[in-house]
């Protein structure tokens, strides 16, 4: 059936000059967001164009925000500037240009807030939910208030008032693809922000790093665990680098992956129907959940098998879009997709859904490396915490022993295969910090030991009462002329400067102010094994 083509008061429900329009205030929007650092002008233009298309004279647009009690609140991105004395001129100037806050719920917005839904008001002032107007404000003929949804979550709001002939459902269809790009730049600026928030906490992460160095290379006054935290700043600094330019990188994947869907989006839309667009959404929603890694391995035979399965129901170029499900994460979905791989379009739908799959799966990897940077610094907070006054707490000896492996982790990584075996044990009484020290002196001489070349291995396990950490290298061993004198203080066998002979005197005084004892085994040529036997909690 032919649609009408006629104006409704002012807006044609459908012809080629309105489509044109349409189309010019999207690409119009997009192209402000991606050029311009100041995200806000793209939404002015296009609240702009949205007033001019639906002859409305005023209105706003705003991000979904909620309170702590999970009550929503708006923040506009653009506002018309409706100022009618000096007092509100003075507020829209003062606070318009970072967005307005309004938390009132028992209005014609709030109740668009509420429940999701569009809500027409053509006698805004007898309404059931009206809230009333300030004093002086301009009058109100119509209001239209419109809910933007990204999947199933409400993520901003459109409000238009005062267009002549009203609003009706025709409006509201005439505008969904301009909500839908209201949308996508919402979503886009939230990635955007939450990108810079990963930077910024990034760069606070060093300084606090920074900081606590300095702070804890004043107040270490013991020459032995002075040189342990200078080796651990070194390796920190390391560490640290490696996840930062994995956010770099995936950073401006995003970048590159967000201009290329910004500008497929909009013709996309017009290229499906209703169901196409609700499959499309749904792979791309699914494509965003965190899943396994396949190997190189697992990821070739996938794409053949998939490939075979696509060949079957007849899909042109069967292996490339067999590599682009799998990338998407839509290899178990072929069948459901159909509609979608025997598009007409299906190479132009499938490049638009691996680009948004490209900004989740970078988005992925941003929280990956925050989490790693996250880590190694409470490693090192764990590691540095030193309270003198400190007493016995109960101390999980795996969640210790991670702490140092975790700072050590460049060093390890380089040559030396890391074997962990541990069993579970009892908890015991301990200062976590103190033994930090333990095994920190343990593992670095036993990759000094080994050159940082070889096999280290740490184990936990229980013999009778006591919980047993044992440190084994395969490096050059100790001679049997020198095995009896290790413990005593101030003895060393490394060049002057490198060495205070302190190292395993404290090891062993922290082990007996723990009720425990440590005993080495070691074969000159072949290695050495150290072996700290620590009291387990006695249960109630």
């Amino acid at each position: 059936m032919q649609q009408s083509e006629k104006a409704m008061g002012g807006v044609p429900t459908q012809s080629l000059q309105q489509a044109q329009q349409l189309m010019e205030a999207i690409v119009r929007a997009q192209s402000e967001f991606i050029r311009e650092a100041d995200r806000r002008k793209a939404f002015d233009l296009l609240l702009a164009d949205i007033l001019a298309l639906s002859g409305s004279e005023y209105g706003f647009i705003g991000e979904v925000l909620y309170q702590p009690d999970g009550q929503p609140y708006l923040k506009t991105y653009a506002i018309t500037n409706i100022a009618w004395n000096d007092a509100t001129r003075e507020f829209y100037e003062k606070n318009a240009p970072n967005g307005l806050e309004f938390f009132n719920l028992k209005t014609l917005f709030g109740s668009v807030l509420t429940s999701g839904q569009p809500l027409i008001a053509n006698d805004p002032y007898t309404h059931p939910k009206r809230g009333g107007l300030p004093e002086g404000h301009p009058h109100m003929s119509a209001f239209l208030g419109l809910p933007v949804h990204h999947g199933e979550e409400m993520v901003a709001m459109m409000g238009i008032a005062n267009r002549p002939a009203g609003y009706d459902q025709e409006v509201i269809d005439f505008l969904r693809p301009l909500t839908s790009t209201i949308g996508q730049l919402v979503v886009a600026t939230r990635i955007q922000r939450k990108n810079e928030q990963v930077q910024l906490e990034i760069v606070q992460l060093n300084r606090d790093l920074e900081h606590k160095v300095e702070e804890r290379t004043r107040q270490l006054v013991q020459a032995e665990k002075m040189a342990s935290l200078g080796q651990l700043v070194a390796n920190v600094a390391h560490e640290i680098n490696t996840p930062i330019g994995a956010v770099k990188s995936s950073a401006k994947n995003i970048s590159d992956s967000l201009s290329q869907a910004l500008h497929h989006l909009p013709q996309l839309f017009q290229l499906l129907s209703p169901e196409e667009e609700r499959l499309f959404i749904a792979q791309i929603e699914k494509s965003s959940i965190p899943g396994p890694s396949l190997s190189t391995r697992e990821e070739r035979a996938l794409v053949r098998e998939l490939s075979a399965v696509l060949e079957g129901h007849g899909v042109q170029e069967a292996r490339y879009k067999a590599g682009l499900l799998v990338q998407i994460k839509a290899d178990r979905e072929v069948e459901k997709l159909l509609p979608l791989l025997l598009h007409p379009k299906a190479d132009f739908i499938l490049d638009t859904a691996y680009s948004l799959a490209t900004i989740a799966s970078n988005t992925e990897n941003i929280n990956t490396a925050v989490e790693r940077v996250s880590k190694i610094v409470f490693s090192l907070k764990s590691f540095s915490r030193v309270d003198p006054t400190a007493e016995l707490v109960a101390t999980n000896l795996q969640d210790n022993l991670e702490t140092v492996l975790t700072i050590y982790h460049s060093q390890i990584k380089q040559g030396t295969e890391l074997v962990r075996r541990f069993a579970d044990t009892p908890t015991i009484m301990g200062l976590p910090d103190e033994l930090n020290q333990v095994w920190t002196n343990l593992i670095h001489n036993a990759l000094q030991a080994m050159d940082y070349k070889g096999v280290l291995t740490v184990s936990i396990q229980q013999e009778g009462n006591d919980a047993v950490v044992s440190v084994e290298d395969s490096g050059c061993g100790i001679p049997d002329a020198v095995l009896p004198k290790i413990f005593e203080p101030f003895f060393t066998t490394k060049p002057v400067g490198e060495g205070s002979g302190l190292g395993l005197d404290i090891v062993k005084k922290i082990i007996e102010r723990h009720q425990g004892r440590i005993v080495v085994n070691s074969t000159e040529g072949q290695g050495s094994v150290f072996k700290v036997y620590l009291p387990c909690t006695k249960e109630a």
